[in-house]
């Protein structure tokens, strides 16, 4: 056990408790994380424009730094990307949703791999959008990139989606030159 500095409460000495501090004994920070974090965020606040105003400059007087970070960077997020897909995007469907990778599979499967309100797909990877209530957070079913955006554009709107049914039904044999 390790008694926290700061705020003199006492808990494990582990990394999930106390940052690793190679200067100290044990080789942990003699503050809690949390005593930390709140320090930091004072700090910030109270300093926030010095802190914005000192990158800027390093910025200007070293913009070679940033391009080639930006880059080196660029470079491994496509890497991993690449090689962690399946994790990234079911981190993704967790979060946005919170349906798992397997429920999205299943509803996948019970639709036919296809559009719930068209019956088309997207045309560039196959995978459909989870739609969703933006009110209650709760899926309603999977839809193709086109169907999804309607849906958003109209805000979920039902009666200017009938409208629109109306207006198209109305000019739908006539020419417009």
């Amino acid at each position: 056990m390790k008694t926290c500095h700061k705020c003199g409460k006492e808990y494990p000495a582990t990394k999930e408790y106390f940052a690793k501090n190679s200067g100290c004994r044990d080789g942990f920070s003699s503050r809690c994380k949390t005593c930390v974090v709140e320090y930091r965020k004072k700090y910030y606040k109270e300093h926030v424009d010095t802190l914005k105003e000192r990158g800027r400059r390093y910025y200007r007087e070293h913009p070679e730094n940033y391009k080639e970070h930006a880059e080196r960077i660029k470079r491994a997020s496509k890497k991993y990307n690449k090689t962690h897909y399946k994790e990234i995007r079911e981190r993704r469907i967790k979060y946005k949703y919170g349906i798992t990778l397997e429920q999205y599979d299943e509803m996948f499967a019970v639709q036919g791999g296809v559009c719930a309100i068209c019956g088309g797909v997207n045309p560039n990877n196959g995978r459909l959008c989870v739609d969703h209530d933006h009110t209650t957070g709760k899926v309603r079913g999977l839809l193709c990139q086109s169907c999804n955006s309607v849906i958003g554009y109209i805000k979920e709107n039902i009666g200017v989606l009938l409208n629109m049914g109306v207006y198209l039904e109305k000019y739908k044999c006539q020419n417009l030159k």
